[in-house]
């Protein structure tokens, strides 16, 4: 609902969340260390394969 309507008070309240909540932002942190270690993994995956 946020998204479609960036501009309404829900969007104005999640926009103020999302820069001020420490859960949140640590969540995001979480999200990006989750993401990185997945490609390191797959990039490992890889150079392994190319050594056997």
């Amino acid at each position: 609902m946020y998204k479609a309507r960036p501009k309404s008070f829900i969007g104005f309240i999640w926009r103020l969340h999302t820069k001020i909540c420490p859960g949140w932002k640590k969540y995001q942190r979480w999200l990006a260390e989750k993401e990185a270690g997945q490609k390191a993994a797959k990039n490992c995956y890889v150079v392994v394969s190319l050594l056997i």
